[in-house]
């Protein structure tokens, strides 16, 4: 069901001025920004983008039904060809109206961020929250302006939970967010190194991390990854209630390759992986889901049902009988240590092979960072390493006495993997989003 709303209250919410047919004003319209899927029961809402601009499309759709387009004063010129809502600026409309129909819903909104981890915890999130009541999420990784507001007005009359990734690049970024989202509990999942390039600091990251707590109540509820750092920048924030969890919490009873049976709070769960900082990610889901009365059967069972996003810890068969390990959703240097140190782990007897590519968005650390893992490289059981990309090669120089290679693009490494390549083989692929190691799982799976 898609939230509605009356052009009258479209007005209220926007302080925009309405151009066009009166007698339209009190009936219901959805919001959609995509005149590819518009309805004649739609607003259309113009969003500037890096590379586009809705008010290109704003004619075309009045011209496939929708009743209402939004835009700014800018294109005010427009509205003479219709019936149109010409608001200050569409992005922070978008805003309003999705603020205005969180706080007209009963559903209670968790916020998810952290320097990696996020995604995954809020999918973890959502699997168990999901196994008693409706429960809405983030889809993908869309936690930006957008994201939030396609999130928000995603919530039904019957919607009890909605989670909420939110990301960030800068200061002040994740402070807009909580503050048209208003979450009820907000998650940190840690605070590492990823866009330190923008914010110079871990402690300028962990400001940003933690505005996610700026408009929490006195009801509300801050559950975070035991640090230091996090807990000197909340000292003076006493207005709500603030829980920490890390590893010493639980007891590990059992690990393999796929699964892990953990003890927290004399409850016993098993997980479907036993990577370590999963074990965290689920652990914030069960300590969040325990607050709200959750059942140990009712957790566990959405623990089972977690399914993660595309292209993180993808587990294929590749025709030679290797075993591809594509996590190339995204990369950092905390998470790139944290995950190879795993693989090398839980796939220790076998013939293992590293492909990592460019990690983005370090700044004047990148070659500082890169080179570390090359570093850690050389102390793990890496039987090949393969570099992908211009500051990947960097870390392809720390490697050292382990068989490498270092190739310019992703199409470079597929065709060279297959020759290393066999039924004892674990091919783990590492990169930023940008680097697109999606295509080098897609060509070695078949040979």
């Amino acid at each position: 069901m898609k939230a509605t709303f009356t052009i009258c209250e479209l007005i209220n919410i926007t302080n925009g001025k309405y151009v066009g047919d009166e007698s339209l004003k009190n009936i219901n319209l959805g919001i959609s920004t995509d005149t590819r899927t518009i309805t004649a029961d739609d607003a259309y809402l113009a969003i500037v983008g890096a590379v586009f601009d809705g008010h290109e499309f704003a004619i075309n759709a009045l011209e496939k039904g929708a009743k209402l387009a939004i835009i700014d004063e800018k294109h005010s010129a427009l509205s003479e060809n219709g019936n149109f809502l010409v608001v200050k600026d569409t992005l922070e409309a978008y805003l309003k109206i999705a603020s205005f129909h969180r706080k007209r819903c009963s559903a209670k909104i968790i916020g998810v961020t952290g320097s990696s981890g996020k995604t995954t915890t809020k999918e973890f999130l959502y699997s168990v929250f999901a196994s008693k009541y409706k429960t809405q999420k983030s889809i993908k990784n869309h936690n930006n302006e957008i994201g939030l507001c396609q999130t928000l007005l995603s919530i039904e009359p019957d919607t009890k939970y909605c989670i909420v990734e939110m990301g960030m690049r800068g200061l002040g970024e994740i402070d807009l967010l909580a503050k048209y989202a208003r979450p009820d509990i907000a998650v940190i999942t840690n605070v590492g190194t990823a866009h330190i390039g923008i914010l110079g600091s871990r402690e300028n990251i962990t400001k940003a991390k933690c505005e996610i707590t700026n408009y929490l109540t006195n009801e509300g509820i801050l559950i975070a990854h035991d640090e230091e750092i996090i807990k000197n920048e909340l000292k003076n924030k006493n207005n709500f209630k603030k829980i920490f969890y890390d590893l010493s919490d639980i007891e590990i009873i059992e690990k393999d390759e796929n699964i892990a049976k953990i003890k927290y709070e004399n409850s016993v769960f098993e997980l479907p992986s036993s990577a370590d900082y999963d074990i965290l990610n689920a652990l914030a889901a069960i300590r969040a889901s325990k607050l709200e009365n959750y059942a140990d059967e009712e957790i566990q069972k959405g623990l089972l049902d977690f399914q993660n996003v595309e292209f993180r810890n993808e587990i294929i068969k590749s025709k030679s009988g290797a075993l591809i390990i594509s996590d190339c959703y995204n990369a950092n240097p905390d998470s790139a240590q944290l995950s190879i140190k795993h693989i090398c782990e839980v796939y220790k007897n076998k013939h293992i092979i590293i492909v990592f590519g460019d990690m983005f968005e370090l700044g004047e650390f990148e070659e500082e960072y890169h080179r570390k893992i090359g570093m850690l490289i050389n102390s793990l059981n890496v039987n090949y390493f393969i570099s992908v990309g211009k500051l990947a090669k960097i870390t392809a120089e720390e490697v050292k006495n382990i068989e490498k290679k270092s190739c310019l693009t992703v199409e470079e490494a597929a065709e060279f993997l297959p020759n290393i390549m066999n039924e004892e083989s674990v091919v783990f692929l590492k990169a930023s989003r940008g680097m697109k190691f999606e295509k080098i799982a897609e060509i070695i799976r078949e040979k």
